[in-house]
């Protein structure tokens, strides 16, 4: 029974940096916002910077700052997106994982309209459909930046965030 107990906690402790293998909503919420500042053309956003999500846990996580934080002296509004075809009227669009099927619709969508993309899935930003997403590695959460989609976006980054980033092709 010991040994039995003992080869759990093992293979617990050996498993446990892959449950947590994605950056929590409530840090990619933050991050994203703190992104922004670092747009070269911050200017494009309007007042309040509408934000689009697609899925509950993100709206709950920026709905939770809305109205407490500022991004370069400009409060945000969050909307929820349900689905592709409702893309509009915002300036920056944050994908969730259940949109994986959506990707390219997302990109047609977003197109021309100088929309910055965010995603969760790491896929989303290599594929050139986010310009922005996070990942864990190491154990510790990192920044992806898609150098050509950010700029497809609209949206330019200063070299200092780029060198704490990993860029993605």
């Amino acid at each position: 029974m010991k040994n039995k107990i003992v080869l759990f906690v093992v293979i617990f402790l050996f498993l446990l940096p892959f449950a947590f293998s994605e950056v929590p909503v409530a840090l990619q919420t933050k991050l994203a916002l703190k992104i922004l500042t670092f747009d070269k053309n911050f200017s494009r956003y309007q007042d309040p910077i509408k934000i689009g999500v697609t899925s509950d846990e993100l709206f709950n996580g920026f709905k939770s700052l809305e109205g407490t934080i500022k991004v370069k002296g400009r409060y945000f509004t969050v909307v929820k997106i349900d689905s592709p075809s409702k893309i509009g009227g915002i300036s920056v669009l944050y994908v969730g994982n259940n949109w994986k099927s959506n990707y390219k619709k997302v990109s047609s969508a977003v197109k021309g309209k100088n929309i910055l993309v965010f995603a969760e899935d790491e896929e989303c930003v290599k594929k050139g459909v986010a310009g922005v997403g996070f990942k864990v590695v190491g154990g510790k959460p990192k920044i992806l930046i898609n150098i050509d989609a950010a700029k497809s976006q609209g949206t330019e980054f200063p070299a200092t965030l780029l060198k704490i980033a990993f860029i993605v092709k």
